[in-house]
């Protein structure tokens, strides 16, 4: 972690640096002073692929760091006001993982903390512009099918267990509770747990295969056209296309289960 003042703007760029750079830098030692930071610098010689770039500030030096991100043209893109920015940005269509820390009361039956009060760090999703797509409110999230999805997920200390699911401009598909967790998604199926029975989901929410199932076999990444599912000790294997065109699904469990 450097202060902005320790970097040679000539130094970091070979190209011609515009007005428009030196005039963004300098903004920044005027707003901030010597309690902005440049985490990891902007060089070219470390061929950083990054697009944007983590800023840490704080008010003194007893405060903690505020993080936000700025360009390398050193324009402020996200203001530093997280407590935590979880991802490198590499892409302009990327989802970014941003947290804050809240304070909790553990309100749940957590042994001996029950009632006591925590601090945790709490996440949510902006995009490249610094648009907030979810405010920081779960306990864990991540993103799927080429940031297309976002799974989001609460533990016991959050009142709202469980995962939910929202695709990349923030709208609700399935809300949080929904199963106990909902994995990757890949070719568009994702397996999900509830209750101790697995399932499979599509990427509209819509339950493809009845969580009924006490082990189905993960298929991520995987060139696959049937899917490995165990009940009751007796393995089996089912045809994708089955799934997909929901044979399964329709009059409550039907009897063309494999079981």
């Amino acid at each position: 972690m450097k202060n902005l003042n320790d970097f040679n703007i000539d130094d970091m760029f070979n190209d011609n640096i515009s007005e428009a750079v030196i005039a963004n830098a300098t903004s920044l030692i005027e707003d901030y002073g010597e309690n902005i930071a440049i985490l990891h610098g902007i060089n070219k010689e470390l061929e950083d692929k990054r697009i944007l770039i983590p800023i840490a500030v704080r008010k003194d030096n007893y405060s903690p760091y505020k993080y936000g991100l700025i360009d390398k043209a050193y324009k402020i893109i996200v203001k530093p006001e997280f407590d935590v920015i979880a991802d490198n940005v590499l892409y302009n269509k990327q989802l970014i993982r941003v947290g804050k820390t809240v304070p909790v009361v553990y309100e749940r039956s957590i042994g001996s903390n029950n009632g006591e009060i925590h601090l945790r760090e709490r996440y949510g999703v902006i995009d490249t512009n610094g648009k907030t797509i979810l405010e920081p409110k779960f306990d864990d999230i991540y993103f799927s099918d080429n940031y297309n999805l976002i799974v989001v997920s609460n533990g016991p200390t959050n009142m709202n267990q469980g995962s939910g699911l929202f695709n990349r401009s923030g709208k609700e598909i399935l809300p949080i509770g929904s199963y106990y967790k909902i994995y990757g998604f890949y070719r568009g199926l994702a397996r999900v747990i509830e209750g101790g029975k697995w399932g499979i989901i599509n990427s509209y929410g819509k339950l493809l295969l009845p969580v009924i199932y006490d082990n189905i076999w993960n298929f991520d990444g995987k060139d696959f056209n049937s899917i490995i599912v165990e009940k009751d000790g007796v393995k089996s294997e089912i045809s994708l296309s089955d799934i997909v065109n929901g044979k399964y699904i329709s009059n409550n469990y039907s009897n063309d289960l494999p079981f």
